[in-house]
Order: C-alpha cells, then structure tokens, then sequence
C-alpha cells in the first residue's frame, strides 16, 4: 500500500510505501520532480505499447508470408563493451522473464516457432567481458522458454563487431577465448556430443576491418589575409 501527503509549509511530498517485511520506506520529493517522473512513466507506456502494436504487426507479416519460419528473440546485452558503435539501444529485449515470456507468448499466439536467441554487443568492442554477459543473458532466455512449454531452443547467434587491427591481431582470439569459456559455462549440457545447439555468428568487421588501405589527398590553396 503506498500513501501520498502533501508538505504543510513547502512543495514536499512525502511518499510512503509499505514494502515486503513490514518495512516502510520513506521519500521525500518535490512537486516538480514527482510530475517528471509520472510524466517520464506515462511515457514510457506509450513507447511500449507502440512497440507491442508493431511487434504483433511485424507477427501477422510473417504469419502471413512466411509461417514456417524460425525465429530468434533479440536480447539487449546487460553489460557495456565499450564498442565504437554501440547497437544496445537500437533494439532487443531484457533477458528477464517478466519481459520475455510475453513474446514467447505472443509468438505461439500467432502459430509462430521461437528456436533461439540472439545479441550483437556493438561494433568495434573493447571490453569483450560484454560477450560473458550476453551469453549468461541469452542462457536465462533459453531456460525461461523451457519452463513456459518445454520449449528447447537450438540456436544462439552471438553477433559480431569483433575488433581487428594490424597492431593488434590478437583482440580477436581474446575475445574467442572469453566467448568460448562463457559457453562452457552456461551452455555445457547443450554442447554435449549429440546436442542441437547451433552457435552462429556474424564476424563482418573482423573479415573487412583490414582488407582495405584508404590512401586520399588534401589540398590546401595558399592565401594571404
């Protein structure tokens, strides 16, 4: 139960709320920023309301075009990797149940199969720990469907933006040595000999980073002022 009472001589509210174990918690903010923050979650309702009306939308699609297809739920990965082109905020889901387990939903709705799980931590990352994260993310994802219908997914696409240069070749192998010990950790059953799993991924930049050499001209015409 929470409670809302004005201050007596200043723009104070005090909000009480009756918490789990009995204890209460007491806030104290003013008008102005309680209105941001109503204003901030009425807000951020309608974005995810846009977002479900365009999910289902982009559900019927491929309902209607393409039923016998296999999808993969995008995670949003939960740790920073520093990438000179960071995609956490273009899209993805959180990996916790409470925010997937209605796509999962919403995609057996439609008559639809959801095998798997993917993430991309961003091009060009530097703190490949990010790949850990991702992988344990994408592991609470898995076990989720299989608690909701039995559901056993077989894929996982790790993405890419793996980094490369000429100074440093060896950020790759780094990389591959933190993403294949986080699969041993959380996905040691679904890499046993005869298993499903299929690990995927998409190394574009590693395999283009160095393949060109861009060579370019300035010209600067003299003046006196």
């Amino acid at each position: 139960m929470a409670s809302c009472q004005m201050g007596t001589t200043s723009t104070l509210l005090h909000l009480d709320a009756q918490v789990m174990g009995g204890q209460r918690v007491t806030t104290v903010a003013t008008k102005e920023e309680l209105t941001e923050f109503i204003q901030s979650t009425i807000l951020k309702r309608q974005e995810f309301e846009e977002c479900w009306r365009l999910l289902v939308e982009e559900l019927d699609k491929i309902r209607k075009w393409h039923p016998k297809s296999d999808l993969l739920i995008r995670i949003k990965p939960p740790v920073d990797s520093g990438a000179k082109y960071p995609l956490d905020s273009k899209c993805g889901a959180g990996h916790h149940p409470q925010e997937i387990m209605p796509l999962l939903k919403a995609a057996e709705a439609s008559g639809l199969s959801v095998v798997g799980v993917s993430f991309h931590v961003g091009s060009d990352a530097t703190n490949f720990a990010a790949f850990r994260g991702a992988i344990a993310a994408a592991k609470a994802v898995f076990d989720t469907a299989a608690r909701m219908s039995n559901n056993k997914m077989r894929v996982l696409d790790i993405g890419g933006g793996f980094s490369f240069t000429n100074s440093n070749p060896k950020l790759f192998q780094e990389a591959a040595s933190i993403i294949k010990e986080a699969l041993q950790a959380y996905f040691s059953n679904e890499l046993l000999p005869g298993s499903s799993l299929r690990v995927i991924s998409v190394p574009g930049r590693f395999f283009t980073g160095s393949a060109f050499t861009l060579i370019h001209s300035n010209y600067r015409e003299a003046c006196s002022w």
